[in-house]
């Protein structure tokens, strides 16, 4: 299916969501759906409530996981099948009675997940590096302009870093030449020593 659709998209000139859209829709056996940041929710506080996540440290290889909900959820984690097994419980704060319909109601009322967007920096190197390729007609959605505090402080920590660097480099050019003058001087004093041991 994928070597299909690479056929497609490969070589064409796409600058949109819109237009990978019907270029991936061309294909009669293929339906392509763009999932939006909508979509996706957060369930961690939901089941949270329900249940305690696995202590810290504790799976570290393979392991096989034996779940028993009666009376309440307890998980044995074995190694080895003829081993001994570690049981952890992992109820929490809705007893296990409880759950289903609290599951059902609260997802009616899920979170979602904040989009994570770009980086800053991600945001000016697009448009300064990448849009000049871009069609101009396209270049607005796709590489558009970061606003000017983005463009300034992506410039100023720039800056900053090149500082840090030229200040790293300099240290490590007088240490240097510490080490240097310390090893001219010892090696005058070694042989003002041979000279006078001579004579």
């Amino acid at each position: 299916m994928f070597s299909l659709l690479k056929k497609r998209y490969h070589p064409s000139n796409i600058y949109s969501i819109e237009a990978l859209t019907d270029v991936l829709n061309s294909l009669d056996n293929i339906y392509y759906y763009h999932v939006t940041s909508e979509t996706f929710f957060d369930f961690n506080v939901m089941l949270s409530k329900c249940y305690k996540p696995f202590p810290v440290g504790s799976i570290k290889q393979n392991h096989f996981f034996v779940d028993d909900s009666n009376p309440t959820t307890m998980c044995s984690v074995l190694t080895h099948d003829d081993e001994d097994a570690d049981v952890n419980t992992f109820d929490h704060t809705i007893p296990m009675q409880d759950r289903q319909s609290f599951i059902r109601a609260a997802l009616d009322d899920v979170t979602p997940l904040p989009a994570p967007g770009m980086k800053p920096i991600k945001q000016v190197e697009l448009w300064k590096k990448w849009g000049p390729f871009v069609p101009e007609a396209a270049r607005h959605h796709l590489c558009r302009r970061p606003p000017d505090d983005v463009i300034n402080q992506v410039a100023l920590d720039r800056s900053l870093r090149q500082q840090q660097r030229v200040r790293a480099r300099n240290n490590n050019n007088s240490v240097t030449n510490q080490s240097q003058r310390k090893m001219t001087r010892c090696n005058g004093n070694n042989n003002n020593n041979g000279n006078t041991a001579t004579t």
